[in-house]
């Protein structure tokens, strides 16, 4: 990781403690989120050359012991050149619109390792979407939210929290061929955690936590200098959190 990308880090990692600090959050075990690509464990932090086809940007969580009923994951994805090639954009507007998939379980090989964060009860989606920060059209964000059954966690246990797909089946190096392909596939890039909360719904009270961050930042071919912009405010878990009944 670049210079630029620990001072990010470093920034984020404050700015998580502040809020924890600001929520009150009576349990000492919200847990710790990482993202990894194609794996929840051992996290893996940087594709030097990532393959054509799927490549999946995996969410996972460990050490929390409450019981909750939403959570939210969010991140963002930055490159050095200020653009994003079209190869990554995934975007309703952009090359590879239709090719991304959002996974809110572990697939059967990954589920008895990093089992899904919300129990086997019902869910439902309450956001997903992936685009363009509106102050920054330059860097693009996923984001997912999702509601479901109060459940309570194993601290021991590491849950699989979301997957983001990338389908590169038409990603190349150098240029975009129109209709046939998605160009700037070696471009690096980051993909990093915001200012805006990773978060779940404590059941007991309705309390919004937030997670800890065990990474700030993976990469592929090793991300260059990438410093994303302070995000938009999160209206949408806002909504969730007003809708809570106990």
């Amino acid at each position: 990781m670049n210079n630029r990308c620990r001072i990010l880090a470093a920034r984020a990692a404050g700015v998580v403690a502040c809020l924890l600090a600001i929520d009150g959050a009576a349990s000492a075990a919200p847990g710790t989120i990482s993202m990894s690509w194609g794996t929840c464990s051992p996290i893996v932090s940087d594709v030097a050359n990532p393959p054509t086809g799927p490549l999946g940007l995996i969410f996972s969580v460990v050490g929390n012991d409450e019981t909750h009923s939403a959570y939210q994951v969010r991140f963002l994805i930055a490159s050095s050149t200020g653009e994003i090639p079209d190869a990554w954009r995934f975007d309703a507007a952009g090359c590879g619109a239709g090719l991304l998939t959002v996974k809110h379980a572990p697939s059967p090989a990954l589920a008895p390792s990093c089992p899904r964060f919300t129990g086997s009860g019902s869910w439902a989606i309450a956001t997903e979407h992936f685009d363009a920060l509106p102050e920054d059209p330059s860097i693009l964000r996923g984001i997912l939210i999702l509601q479901y059954d109060p459940v309570t966690a194993d601290p021991g246990l590491r849950y699989f929290l979301a997957e983001f797909r990338f389908d590169h089946t038409y990603s190349v190096t150098g240029p975009t061929t129109p209709g046939v392909s998605c160009g700037g596939y070696e471009t690096p890039l980051c993909f990093m955690f915001g200012s805006e909360p990773n978060s779940y719904l404590r059941e007991v009270d309705g309390v919004e936590v937030h997670f800890l961050h065990g990474n700030e930042v993976v990469t592929v071919h090793s991300g260059g200098e990438c410093l994303p912009p302070v995000p938009a405010t999160h209206s949408t878990w806002g909504q969730i959190k007003s809708q809570y009944r106990r």
